[in-house]
């Protein structure tokens, strides 16, 4: 139709009028072959390469004949490629043309922004850089900013990724999950204005990420979170208007999330109204902030089309609207209007077709990338394509050929690849390894060269991440005032010092709170916790004898324990398992240590008063239990729902924990005459009792020990030129550290 036109032209951008017929007959049986689809339409048209007049335009450097006959060589199909042995490689084959094998996609991406700025040196130089990786466009449209030269990616970029949609995406989550991870992201989003100023609304969810959502959170919807702010009372009217604005805003939504089918239009005139609502600030309509700029705008006509054809779809369950929603707008990228610099630019293969430059950059030459993986069609079969006369799937890999092979006939062509993506190691371009395998049979020198070129790109690369000098920082050790160091030391504290006294000066002086995970699951500290509190009450309610009912109550004890935690655990029935292990082996550990108890005290506490350099210091300790037997002598049991701390450390005075608590005791009055770590619950490999030392007079000599280290350790740190060190780095080190990273370990070690 077009070539009968008066004036149709139809232009065939690289066809290939040199090879011979050997060559073209095996090129149309080669679907991913560059030249295939040229050689197809010609076909159709009932035309031969012969009778294609060539185009010459002066504004187009004409390609040096070697170059183009190396590119031919390298993409003739597999069937001849034994002809390279046999062809006659000349160096001027290779000239303009740089490959640089880099290590990951920084130094890629660096290398290719060198590339950019040297072309720059040269007077009318235009400068081109190709890929199909948008994410190294960006990077290196980013380096480029370096050298005060803007760059924008004329592929353009997702319109997902965009702040509006990604707005759209969290309030379809949040209102579908109503996940508190979910919803404080919505909340801390830019566009949610929720019609208040900015003050109040940073300040509103800092309170609300505070109170109801750090931790272990019970309430999973969103009317349920609001009821717990309220109750705890806690925060102020404020707080409560911002968050009944947001559940107010996509209540259509949730109501609609909350039958089993809804209509996709409704749920889209939901989405657009909740967003609407939410991005409304107090000063302006919401529609000057939401729909403005290109991807506000992109986002809102793509909307408004889905909107125009949803009916056809009928009803939806809601949870597949957001999947669909995100399919839909996943092909959609929004194009920059300004592209900088007018001799650079950053193009896709397809914006690249017809455009001349001075300087090529190929990169990202990576199978996965470029070529693009083939997209397989999940509904017919390659058969089926066939018989109806679709074109295969390797028509696409012979399309990106097509673009590569046209691009690489610019004047000068540098190609990049990575070894490494993400951290992942790449498989290189089938096209890159084509090169690589025809290289083999130029000579030796010209494969240096080509080596060499690649290294002093590599080198210049290197010198930008090279530093400079610097002596390494010396390993932190605050010296705080005497007056703020502590005056009070529980025994339990007294292992951190020792261990870590950075962790101890952070927690204690600097009184620095590590924040709970938003919505925390459970985890065995809160198994621990619920332990405790169960053994706690069961205790204080029967510390004589045991009840005929024993079983039953401590079952009930444990569940109303374990009542909250039980709600938010990943697997509930394990835990219950747990819970009754605990039941049978707490009950006969009870049974056989109260045959000679009088009395059992739990959560007891005892303190004393120590005259140390700085002042009177008190050190104080809470025992989990306490047994007084009959003939006067006292044990005190620690229970342990983890790990139980070894007998070496606890002698050598590095867990000093339970020969402490004996100090205590025992400048309190009594005679102690056992320490026990009990494990709860024991496990097959493991005793349920642990006893610290075998005699009394072994005991004597630990409890003094722990003494006389407390009081040199005590003494020490009650100077005020004693400083707090990390000792982070040592194995004694305690294996959980909440301050791991204001030690700034891999700085200093």
């Amino acid at each position: 139709m077009i070539a009968r036109l008066p004036q149709g032209r139809i232009i065939l951008p690289g066809l290939d009028q040199h090879s011979d017929d050997e060559t073209c007959d095996a090129v149309r049986r080669a679907v991913s072959h560059p030249q295939y689809g040229l050689l197809q339409l010609l076909e159709r048209m009932g035309c031969s390469r012969q009778t294609v007049i060539p185009l010459d335009l002066p504004e187009i450097a004409a390609v040096p004949e070697p170059r183009a006959e190396f590119l031919r060589a390298m993409m003739v199909p597999a069937e001849l490629s034994h002809r390279w042995r046999a062809m006659s490689m000349q160096p001027e084959m290779l000239d303009g043309l740089t490959l640089v094998e880099c290590e990951d996609e920084a130094e890629e991406s660096q290398i290719i922004a060198l590339m950019l700025r040297q072309a720059l040196e040269a007077p009318d130089t235009k400068a081109m850089l190709v890929t199909h990786d948008r994410a190294l466009a960006r990077r290196v449209a980013l380096l480029l900013r370096r050298y005060h030269l803007e760059v924008e990616d004329g592929g353009g970029y997702p319109l997902l990724a965009t702040p509006v949609a990604v707005f759209a995406m969290l309030l379809l989550r949040a209102a579908e999950e109503q996940a508190p991870a979910d919803v404080l992201a919505l909340l801390k989003h830019p566009l949610c204005r929720l019609g208040v100023s900015a003050e109040m609304k940073s300040s509103a969810i800092c309170q609300i990420e505070l109170t109801l959502y750090r931790g272990i959170c019970e309430a999973q919807t969103l009317s349920a979170q609001c009821e717990v702010l309220v109750s705890k009372g806690k925060v102020s009217a404020d707080v409560l208007d911002v968050f009944s604005r947001l559940v107010s805003a996509i209540q259509p939504l949730l109501d609609l999330f909350a039958k089993p089918r809804a209509a996709l239009p409704a749920m889209l005139s939901a989405l657009v109204g909740a967003m609407e609502h939410l991005a409304a600030p107090a000063e302006s309509p919401a529609e000057h902030r939401l729909w403005s700029g290109q991807d506000g705008h992109l986002l809102s006509s793509e909307l408004a089309d889905i909107h125009d054809h949803s009916a056809h779809l009928g009803e939806i369950e809601p949870g597949a609207f957001a999947a669909l929603l995100a399919t839909l707008l996943s092909r959609q990228s929004v194009q920059p209007i300004h592209h900088g610099h007018p001799r650079l630019t950053i193009l896709s293969p397809m914006d690249a077709r017809m455009q001349p430059a001075d300087l090529v950059i190929l990169a990202g030459l990576n199978e996965g990338c470029w070529p693009p993986a083939a997209q397989s069609d999940p509904w017919m079969s390659r058969a089926m394509r066939e018989m109806i006369g679709l074109q295969p799937y390797e028509r696409q890999i012979g399309q990106a050929a097509h673009d590569f092979s046209a691009l690489c006939h610019a004047p000068r062509v540098m190609l990049t690849r990575a070894r490494k993506v993400g951290g992942r190691h790449t498989l290189a371009s089938r096209w890159w390894l084509r090169l690589h395998t025809v290289l083999e049979t130029f000579p030796r020198e010209v494969r240096q060269r080509i080596t060499l070129e690649s290294q002093q790109w590599r080198w210049w690369a290197e010198q930008f991440r090279a530093t400079e000098h610097r002596d390494a920082i010396t390993r932190p050790a605050p010296v705080p005032p005497l007056e703020a160091r502590p005056r009070t030391i529980s025994v339990s504290q007294v292992e951190k010092l020792i261990r870590d006294p950075y962790a101890f000066y952070a927690r204690y002086i600097l009184r620095l709170r590590p924040l709970d995970p938003i919505d925390k699951e459970p985890s065995e500290l809160e198994f621990g916790n619920a332990v405790h509190k169960a053994l706690e009450l069961f205790v204080s309610r029967y510390p004589h004898t045991l009840p005929d009912h024993a079983e039953a109550e401590l079952s009930v004890m444990l569940d109303t324990s374990f009542a909250e935690i039980l709600r938010k655990v990943q697997a509930p029935t394990f835990w219950r398992r747990r819970m009754k292990a605990i039941v049978e082996e707490v009950l006969a550990a009870e049974h056989e240590r109260r045959n000679t108890v009088q009395v059992i005290e739990c959560e007891k506490k005892v303190e004393t008063l120590l005259e140390l350099p700085g002042g009177p210091f008190t050190v104080k300790a809470r025992m989990d239990r306490v047994e007084h037997h009959l003939d006067g002598m006292v044990n005190i049991v620690d229970y342990k729902t983890g790990t139980v701390p070894s007998l070496k450390t606890v002698h050598a005075g590095y867990s000093p924990q339970l020969t402490l608590e004996g100090w205590l005791l025992e400048v309190s009055g009594y005679r102690v005459g056992d320490l026990v770590y009990w494990k709860i619950p024991a496990g097959k490999n493991s005793p349920a009792f642990t006893h610290v030392g075998k005699s009394s007079a072994e005991y004597t000599q630990l409890i003094d020990d722990a003494r006389q280290g407390l009081l040199r350790l005590l003494t020490y740190f009650d100077q005020a030129e004693t400083a707090y060190p990390c000792l982070a780095d040592r194995p004694d080190a305690p294996k959980h550290n909440d301050y791991v990273h204001l030690q700034r370990l891999e700085e200093w070690q």
